[in-house]
């Protein structure tokens, strides 16, 4: 008899080992913790990489094409995004843009950085064609990328950008929540669980008690618990983030921790 193939959801974090940016250690990483495995990403997973990495570079190429100099604009975006590891990514964006010859020239620097989501996107759609149930209702996720002209390229993403950030306003991830049930999965996650342990649940805890009604923007600041309900006991969740052990402790989900960049570059002891 044929053993079963293990299925494997794969969260934002580590999409990234697999569609970028990441790292050949990280990515070659990922590949050890799920050999065995087909992978799986949901709508909502598909959501907040397009949101954090597709979206941000498109920000990083309208900005720079309103610089005359794409020093100063790397400059502006260093103040404009606090995250430490988008500051990062953004020095990583100079040294690119200066390898392929076209720091010096914002027109080229914009075209190449709004190449470089494009091309993520396609990554995205082609190295996860398979994807789960999508049970929180997520709309925004559903929205494709389409670029029907190179010459038009920062115009079209502009428009996605403009679109995509729109926020859903009568979405039924409300439903899906159930808040004001306590017999709920996110209220049990809510009465086990501590801030502390998942950080994320500062919001949904006040979201609950303030009965507010969820929209997209109240949405980005829970989406680890989101991943988690979403999650059923026929995939092991691979995941970055720590705070998925705690949540799939608690809903007895199966799950991988596969290493961030920075323990993927550690060499091992001797």
């Amino acid at each position: 008899m044929s053993r079963k193939t293990k299925k494997v959801l794969v969260e934002t974090s580590a999409v990234r080992a697999v569609v970028g940016p990441s790292t050949k250690s990280q990515s070659q990483a990922f590949k050890d913790c799920v050999s065995d495995a087909k992978a799986f990403r949901s709508t909502y997973i598909r959501m907040e990489y397009v949101r954090r990495w597709i979206c941000s570079m498109i920000e990083f190429s309208l900005t720079v094409a309103r610089f005359k100099s794409t020093a100063d604009a790397i400059v502006y975006l260093e103040q404009d995004f606090s995250s430490r590891a988008i500051k990062s990514y953004l020095a990583c964006i100079a040294e690119r843009l200066n390898e392929c010859g076209s720091f010096d020239n914002t027109t080229a620097s914009a075209e190449e950085l709004a190449r470089s989501a494009y091309h993520w996107a396609r990554r995205l759609n082609a190295l996860f064609p398979s994807k789960i149930q999508n049970r929180s209702h997520c709309r925004r996720g559903e929205k494709e990328l389409a670029v029907s002209s190179f010459e038009r390229l920062l115009d079209e993403l502009s428009e996605f950008h403009r679109d995509f950030s729109t926020p859903v306003l009568d979405c039924r991830i409300n439903d899906f929540l159930g808040l004001q049930d306590p017999r709920s999965e996110s209220r049990k996650l809510l009465n086990e669980l501590t801030d502390k342990q998942v950080p994320c649940l500062t919001h949904l805890r006040s979201y609950s008690e303030s009965s507010s009604h969820i929209t997209c923007k109240e949405c980005e600041r829970i989406g680890d618990v989101v991943i988690a309900l979403e999650q059923t006991k026929s995939f092991t969740l691979a995941h970055v983030d720590k705070s998925f052990n705690r949540l799939c402790e608690s809903r007895s989900m199966p799950h991988i921790l596969i290493p961030s960049v920075r323990a993927a570059e550690k060499k091992p002891e001797d």
